[in-house]
């Protein structure tokens, strides 16, 4: 598996990742075999959102039972801009039963103000509390010049 260093960060990430968003759709053994699967091709990012359905409570279900060393794996969940942030954030890491995200990313954020409002915030609130190592969106509108 080709890795890069993902931005700025000292994260080696794997060239293709894993997103969790479809696995619900298919039966849990199946899902389970996927995950790893992917994790034997050595793709250490996993990607999950609130938005998915129960695809955080699946994904954790699955690596609690692969019994994948926490420490192997980038974790990367969305949220949608809004209210109450850590409360969603500590959700999240809830249903994936970890201890912190690597990442957490703001789900397609049309409105220029999300970053320096909702996400701005959410990134400082998590950061105080030591859960999280990242903070993005996932989709932005192009700025005025």
């Amino acid at each position: 598996m080709l890795y890069r260093r993902f931005g700025r960060t000292q994260q080696l990430m794997s060239a293709f990742s894993l997103g969790s968003m479809r696995l619900v759709n298919v039966p849990p053994e199946q899902a389970q075999a996927t995950v790893a699967a992917a994790l034997e091709a050595g793709i250490n990012h996993l990607e999950t959102a609130q938005a998915y359905g129960h695809a955080e409570v699946l994904l954790g279900e699955i690596l609690q039972k692969l019994a994948v060393p926490r420490q192997r794996l980038i974790l990367t969940t969305k949220l949608t801009p809004g209210e109450r942030l850590r409360e969603r954030l500590e959700g999240s890491l809830r249903r994936l039963q970890v201890e912190y995200l690597d990442q957490f990313a703001f789900m397609a954020s049309t409105c220029p103000n999300t970053w320096s409002g909702y996400c701005g915030k959410g990134c400082r609130c998590s950061g105080r509390r030591s859960r999280r190592g990242w903070c993005a969106t996932s989709a932005f509108p192009p700025m005025d010049p």
